[in-house]
């Protein structure tokens, strides 16, 4: 049964936003963590201001803070156009 259901997304950002607010959140409240990841990185990469390395980073990042605190983890990760070589995003965490 679910108790509570609390959105902490920030919305049109960057897989670099979670290194900027994960000090603020207790992941230990929670008994799961949808991350919905590199929805918003594809201007990023045709730009050149982001990397396949530093999504990569910020993902395990996210994964390990998480995991850390005795919370799960879930990921939803849609393919990510990568638009300047036209190829997906793919990657594993480990």
């Amino acid at each position: 049964m679910v108790s509570e259901v609390t959105n902490l997304a920030m919305g049109g950002s960057s897989s670099n936003a979670f290194a900027y607010w994960r000090q603020s959140v207790n992941f230990s409240r929670f008994d799961f963590c949808m991350l919905d990841d590199c929805v918003n990185d594809s201007t990023l990469f045709d730009s050149g201001l982001q990397s396949l390395q530093n999504v990569r980073a910020c993902l395990v990042d996210a994964i390990l803070t998480i995991e850390q605190s005795a919370s799960i983890p879930l990921l939803s990760m849609l393919p990510l156009l990568y638009a300047r070589n036209n190829a997906f995003l793919m990657f594993t965490t480990r």
